[in-house]
């Protein structure tokens, strides 16, 4: 069983997105802006008001001594039910530089399943069932250190299951230790020699648990499956100008995004299938976008690689874009189109969407649970 291993920095402009692009990435979570509108929200507002007064309050209080850092308060906090379990997230700013806590209940790893006091002592993350975690120092290039608490007791007084129930814990005499951790491997956490500690008495929540997809897709800087996409400009690998999206489509039927990169082995199979289905389409108004988000050596594409690329492939270089911007692959386009990361925060190579090219209506993207060849069909028929 995986574990995540997102550190939810980004991977796009307009979500705060991080991103060099190889054949997974890390994107960033849904985030809870404040701003519920449901119908629990007046209900719930005392509750919630108290339970941060005190995680505030013993946050500031924890003037202990024995760690380098202390205590948490967060700006914005988010719970939900996970493929893997229930996760809460917190972030100590909508803006960088933050630190980023999360409470992860693993049901594989036997997490808790009933209220009670959970002690964390001498478990290892790559075996926890309750593991908590915090990123700390994260910029949009990535977090400076990870921290896993192996000390002290988590008191859950509720543990909902459901859209509408409730995650309730309060943290006693916790310690986060600085760690690595085997992403890659076994997802052991092994101690920094030297390292910082980070204690956490007393930081409390008891929130609504929210549709994870639904929360994020209502957010007006989302655009998911079902609403209508901005413009947006990527620069064209023939022209080396920035062309808009809405040109490209315009007169077609359909616009298939197929996203790609030089260092993603799968691709290399796909984009030739990708440049014939659009070329024997073309009749019926199919438009294909190949994006390039990174050269063969994980760096921003350049004209001249992009063009290469292209004619490798067999396809037409006014076909295909780059989208990097900084360093940060697919920046442009992340921002217009959600990705779907999947539960372990990632996405695959090649990553593809549809849009209506009449509408610009979001028809299909890879993880939305469409199917491609039936979006692409529908919008070519007759």
């Amino acid at each position: 069983m995986s574990r995540t291993s997102t550190l939810f920095v980004g991977c796009a402009a307009g979500l705060a997105l991080l991103a060099s692009a190889s054949c997974e990435e890390e994107y960033q979570g849904p985030w809870d802006t404040g701003s519920d509108a449901d119908a629990d929200a007046d209900a719930d507002a005392d509750a919630d008001a108290d339970a941060d007064a005190d995680a505030d309050a013993d946050a500031d209080a924890d003037t202990s001594g024995s760690c380098t850092r202390n205590g948490f308060v967060p700006e914005i906090q988010y719970t939900a039910v996970e493929d893997f379990g229930i996760q809460h997230q917190a972030r100590t700013s909508q803006t960088t530089p933050f630190d980023h806590l999360r409470i992860q209940v693993y049901d594989s790893y036997g997490g808790p399943t009933a209220p009670g006091s959970y002690v964390l002592d001498g478990i290892n993350f790559s075996d926890c069932g309750l593991c908590l975690l915090v990123f700390a120092d994260c910029t949009a290039d990535g977090c400076g250190k990870t921290f896993y608490a192996e000390q002290g007791t988590v008191e859950i007084t509720a543990i909902g299951r459901t859209e509408g129930q409730r995650f309730a814990v309060t943290t006693r005499g916790v310690v986060f230790e600085e760690v690595t951790i085997d992403w890659e491997g076994d997802y052991t956490s092994t101690p920094v020699p030297g390292g910082e500690t980070w204690c956490l008495d007393g930081y409390a929540f008891d929130e609504p648990i929210e549709d994870a997809m639904a929360a994020l897709c209502g957010r007006s800087d989302i655009t998911c499956v079902g609403e209508t996409v901005s413009d947006f400009s990527l620069t064209n690998c023939e022209t080396g100008t920035a062309t808009s999206m809405r040109s490209v489509a315009a007169g077609r039927q359909a616009l298939w995004f197929v996203l790609t990169s030089g260092t993603c082995p799968a691709c290399s199979s796909y984009v030739p299938t990708a440049v014939s289905r659009a070329a024997a389409d073309a009749s019926r108004g199919l438009e294909l976008a190949v994006v390039v988000g990174e050269d063969a050596a994980g760096g921003p594409p350049s004209l001249d690689y992009c063009r290469s690329y292209a004619t490798r492939y067999g396809g037409d270089p006014g076909q295909f874009y780059i989208d990097n911007v900084g360093g940060d692959s697919f920046a442009t386009t992340f921002t217009y189109l959600w990705p779907y990361i999947d539960a372990m925060g990632n996405i695959g190579l090649p990553w593809q969407a549809v849009l209506d090219a009449e509408t610009f209506e979001y028809v299909h993207g890879d993880g939305s649970g469409t199917n491609l060849d039936t979006a692409i069909n529908s919008l070519l028929a007759p």
